[in-house]
């Protein structure tokens, strides 16, 4: 048909162009020899049957950093010029409108998107940028042509899938094309014009805000100061906090509820973040959030003492308060918080504070604290870093270093003021290293008739310029059953027991104060006593003289110890009825002779010639 470029003209000039083609039209061809499979021969398509195939759809791909773009069969492939993340989206208009061909992933340069784009499913990246957005693969990498704008069933999406310029739906009104956003701005919204569901008529307070929601709405704190105080939030009608979002306040929570609080707030102020009051009720709350910094006497606080079902997940990078964590007892719990930097306090009370209220109550279900820094900078009397009281159980802590930071602290004298404070619980763990300075380790006591029982285990190395572990029960009557498991970890501190002079104060112990019926076990440690005063009488004393003479067994198993200087015992006791089980252990010094060991034969090889290499601290 097109022989040669003069029949080509003799079309044009005649005007017999066509600008439209009927379905029974033909389009010239060459068409692949069907025998040799070297040459192509003239042939034909008509047209209606070229549209069918197109309308099968094409499939773009990438080829490479280099070249041209090419149509094999259903596949279009567009050279993939290096770039960083979702620059622009243009010139592409999908509906996935059409039951028989629905679009399911759109992939943006590779990075994955999930969503629909409405406030309650949003556009989330996976990773740091734009991951899918499903049947569409685009590449807006050709700097010749350049993709600046995605509509999907009429409505553009822009920004480019990062933290800081999320994906956003917009119409061509420019509003959220979502029927489920209410936005608050603290610098352009109006409470008295404000309207539900349009990104151009935001409110500016939460309260205002919420007051028009209904179930299934999402509240939208645009970035800037918002100071909500204490407001009570509403069950299914959730919260994000763009970046930048400030808010000076905290959410106070009393009856049940069911709500999520996401993205990148940060709290300040003297309200408490999340303040959870009711009695008795069920709750099932997601709190993510930046961080919390303010003078709040609570980060997060549980106050109710008998909530069936206490569901709590809390994802953020850091929470200082007084008190970063509180939970009371009486509560069914499923609490999971993850904190990527630290959990600090600076008050005079303890940053972690687990259990509370009477000690009859307790808690049950499972508590799990990750965060690579738990510390305290201030503490006073019957304060530490982490506190479980009475009633804790099931808490499992994971942190890098537990620490309490001040060289300076207030003692009343009652011996209850150190890095973890255990008065009772059980089936308790803490997973990391504790340095503790001028206090104690670990401290587990009670100053009243409650009966302490339960375990607790510490996994890591212990440092102390005290002693490591106080353990004593100040009560008459003595009753209770504590365990104290140490394992895989180095221990040092100024006496790697329980001595009578480490400091000028009326009970002064190092390493182990047994006052308490129960075991305290030494497993798989090395064990180094610093600067050993000469006037102390062991490294290990149990000698609560002012309790009762209750059997307190201490074990030690697969363990070196050292004593500088070698003065004292290894372990000595002024009471009687103390056990010790020794298995496999090589020590610079011996037990006193008023120590009796149960394993047979005794585990203790003395080496006065034992030296081990001072740690860190």
């Amino acid at each position: 048909m097109l022989n040669n470029i003069s029949n080509f003209f003799n079309l044009v000039k005649g005007g017999r162009v066509k600008k439209t083609l009927a379905p029974s039209d033909m389009i010239a061809i060459g068409a692949r020899n069907p025998v040799t499979q070297s040459n192509y021969q003239p042939s034909a398509i008509f047209f209606k049957d070229l549209e069918a195939q197109l309308a099968g759809g094409i499939t773009l791909t990438t080829i490479g950093t280099s070249g041209v773009s090419t149509l094999i069969g259903t596949a279009l492939n567009i050279p993939n010029y290096t770039s960083t993340g979702v620059a622009s989206v243009t010139g592409l208009d999908t509906d996935n409108t059409d039951p028989l061909n629905p679009i399911v992933n759109i992939a943006v340069d590779g990075v994955t998107v999930t969503g629909d784009g409405t406030s309650g499913n949003p556009l989330v990246s996976v990773a740091s940028g734009v991951q899918s957005v499903t049947g569409l693969d685009t590449d807006n990498t050709d700097p010749l042509n350049p993709i600046v704008q995605i509509s999907v069933d009429g409505t553009t999406i822009t920004g480019d899938g990062t933290l800081g310029n999320p994906l956003v739906a917009v119409s061509a009104a420019g509003t959220i094309n979502e029927s489920k956003v209410i936005y608050v701005d603290s610098v352009y919204g109006n409470d008295a014009t404000g309207l539900k569901y349009n990104v151009a008529k935001s409110f500016l307070t939460y309260s205002a805000a919420v007051a028009t929601a209904v179930a299934g709405d999402w509240i939208v704190f645009n970035a800037g100061n918002h100071d909500i105080f204490s407001v009570t939030p509403i069950s299914d009608v959730n919260v994000y906090c763009k970046p930048g979002a400030i808010i000076n306040g905290g959410f106070n929570i009393n009856s049940s509820i069911t709500w999520k609080l996401l993205g990148f707030a940060v709290f300040s102020g003297s309200f408490d973040a999340l303040r959870i009051v009711g009695g008795g009720q069920t709750y099932d709350i997601q709190f993510d959030f930046d961080k919390i910094d303010g003078l709040m006497s609570f980060g997060i606080v549980v106050l109710d003492t008998s909530s069936p079902s206490c569901k709590l997940q809390v994802n953020c990078n850091s929470i200082t308060a007084s008190v970063p964590f509180r939970l009371n007892g009486g509560n069914v719990y499923d609490v999971v918080v993850n904190c990527s930097y630290k959990i600090s306090g600076y008050g005079s009370n303890s940053s972690m504070l687990m259990g509370g209220g009477s000690g009859i109550i307790i808690m049950s279900g499972t508590i799990i604290v990750n965060s690579p820094i738990i510390e305290n900078t201030s503490i006073s009397s019957t304060r530490a870093v982490i506190n479980f009281t009475n009633n804790s159980r099931n808490v499992v802590i994971n942190a890098e270093t537990i620490r309490m930071t001040s060289s300076t602290f207030v003692d009343s004298g009652l011996n209850n003021l150190g890095t973890v404070i255990f008065a009772a619980g059980d089936n308790n763990f803490i997973n990391g290293n504790i340095e503790a300075g001028p206090v104690p380790c670990i401290i587990s006591y009670t100053a009243g008739a409650t009966p302490l029982y339960g375990n607790i285990t510490f996994t890591g190395n212990l440092y102390s310029d005290r002693e490591i572990v106080q353990h004593y029960q100040k009560v008459s009557n003595g009753n209770g059953w504590m365990n104290i498991i140490i394992k895989n970890g180095f221990i040092q501190s100024k006496g790697i027991g329980l001595s009578n002079s480490m400091f000028n104060r009326a009970n002064n112990w190092n390493f182990i104060h047994g006052g308490i019926p129960g075991n305290i076990q030494v497993l798989n440690c090395v064990v180094y006593n610093q600067n050993f005063n000469a006037s102390a009488t062991a490294a290990v004393m149990r000698d609560d003289v002012s309790g009762p003479a209750k059997i307190n067994n201490f074990q030690i198993y697969n363990s070196l110890t050292y004593i500088q200087g070698g003065v004292g015992f290894l372990e000595d006791t002024t009471q009687p009825a103390k056990e010790t089980f020794i298995h496999n252990v090589r020590s610079n010094i011996n037990k006193a002779v008023t120590v009796t060991d149960i394993a047979t034969p005794t585990g203790l090889v003395v080496d006065p010639n034992l030296i081990i290499p001072k740690p860190k601290l």
